[in-house]
């Protein structure tokens, strides 16, 4: 990691602490336009996502705290040739495999991917050193989305994916596939200042 690019990750995670607001807006994050809003609910028109991606087996949280520092080392350039990419915001995680279709959190493996910054293409992204890194363009994707603040531990989030499907269903829209999930802060944030989306495209 470069030292510029360590001094500026020491100065956001300071923010992310007193004032995580600040560092979620000094992030990049994915373009998208809100087709609208019902109370908390967001109905997303996401862009094309590039992401950095890697898939691992296990619990939600377990494989998240494993493969994080796997994407984390790509981007910082920690066994590979080229420039440091910047940090971007949320870390979004999707199931693989599930154990009860209505319920995600129950999935036993899962991918965990950092979107890429805006400056970067498929072709001009750095190859990752660690095969388990894949680089990928997701396409435009309709999302509803439901956010909210504090942990993002299982039995909150299994009070809120059941909402979003209630919504989407009462919408006469259809699930394409499982939930997935934001994560906005890091883990030194103060609980009730994080901020988490669960989200399913429709």
């Amino acid at each position: 990691m470069q030292l510029t690019t360590a001094l500026a990750q020491i100065a956001d995670l300071g923010l992310s602490i007193v004032a995580p607001w600040v560092a979620r807006a000094r992030a990049e994050q994915p373009e998208y336009d809100v087709e609208r809003t019902d109370g908390e609910i967001e109905l997303r028109l996401y862009a094309p996502q590039l992401v950095a991606e890697v898939t691992g087996t296990g619990d939600r949280k377990g494989t998240a705290d494993d493969l994080f520092p796997v994407l984390a080392d790509y981007i910082f350039a920690a066994h590979r040739e080229g420039p440091d990419i910047e940090m971007t915001t949320p870390v979004e995680q999707a199931p693989v495999t599930l154990t009860q279709a209505d319920d995600a959190t129950t999935a036993q493996a899962w991918t965990l991917r950092f979107n890429m910054p805006s400056r970067w293409t498929l072709e001009t992204l750095p190859n990752p050193a660690d095969d388990r890194v894949r680089l990928r363009r997701i396409d435009p994707r309709r999302m509803a989305v439901l956010p909210f603040n504090g942990p993002a531990e299982n039995k909150v989030i299994r009070e809120k994916e059941p909402r979003l499907r209630r919504w989407i269903e009462a919408e006469g829209m259809t699930p394409i596939h499982h939930a997935e999930f934001a994560y906005y802060d890091p883990p030194v944030t103060p609980g009730p200042w994080k901020l988490n989306e669960v989200r399913i495209e429709v």
